[in-house]
């Protein structure tokens, strides 16, 4: 990747991947691989020396300007340029799903010098809550409110299970869908309480439009946050009606099967 004064040593990385490509081009009907190794920043004379370090920590005072102050200071960000990183800095990966990140495989020497934490997604109370918080739909009335975003945490979840979703979408999902349901509810009209008078605590009764409305809302929500498995013969729409369905239809009928 370029780096300011850097112009002649970006060249130089750029043809000896012209001549990587071309060569494996040319040895690939004799069954002979081609490859070009890129390193990051590698603790050698070349990075180390006065030039460099007044180029790149003119903030130090030159007698600061060492080898040990300096050796971890710089980590390149790819399209941030170059960082630097305070004394107490660490590198962290995030990797969603653990499986699906990166262009390359780190070699096994690599690895033996990580730590990996695993860290899944909230439980569905807690998605709940966030969900609460960041879509909080103060006009709605509170059951109906309630039962939204119950339903748009249920299907988001679903999307991290189905059998066709490589990977599916994070909380954020339920978030937007929420407020795109709330916004369509209201267009619709059914925002307002029409509350048995006769019951003891009066619920709110959404009407059948209700879950139309809601899958509309996945589609608009959650169709660009799923990724579908390569194998698969659907659309994310159609992966979604099959959610919307199990939740709306299969489940309750499971529940009250009378």
């Amino acid at each position: 990747m370029p780096f300011p004064n850097m112009a002649h040593y970006t060249a130089a990385k750029h043809g000896v991947v012209g001549l990587m490509r071309t060569l494996a081009l040319e040895l690939a009907p004799d069954f002979i691989r081609v490859n070009s190794v890129h390193p990051t920043s590698v603790d050698t004379d070349m990075i180390h020396n006065h030039a460099t370090y007044e180029l790149f920590a003119p903030d130090l005072p030159e007698a600061g300007r060492t080898r040990a102050i300096l050796g971890e200071r710089f980590q390149a960000v790819p399209r941030a340029d170059t960082v630097v990183a305070k004394p107490t800095f660490r590198v962290i990966a995030s990797m969603n799903p653990y499986d699906n990140v990166g262009t390359t495989r780190l070699s096994t020497s690599v690895h033996d010098r990580m730590c990996r934490l695993a860290i899944s997604y909230q439980d569905a109370g807690a998605e709940r809550g966030i969900v609460a918080l960041r879509a909080p739909l103060p006009d709605m009335p509170p059951a109906l409110r309630d039962r939204l975003i119950a339903d748009a945490v249920a299907v988001t979840r679903a999307t991290r299970e189905h059998a066709d979703i490589r990977q599916g979408s994070s909380v954020r999902g339920a978030i937007d869908l929420t407020l795109v349901a709330g916004q369509l509810l209201e267009l619709a009209d059914l925002t307002r309480d029409r509350a048995d008078e006769d019951a003891a605590e009066p619920a709110y009764l959404p009407g059948e439009r209700y879950p139309d409305i809601v899958f509309d809302a996945m589609v608009v929500a959650l169709s660009g946050r799923i990724f579908l498995d390569e194998t698969v013969d659907a659309t994310p729409e159609a992966v979604l009606r099959q959610i919307w369905e199990d939740h709306f239809i299969l489940a309750p009928a499971a529940a009250d099967p009378g």
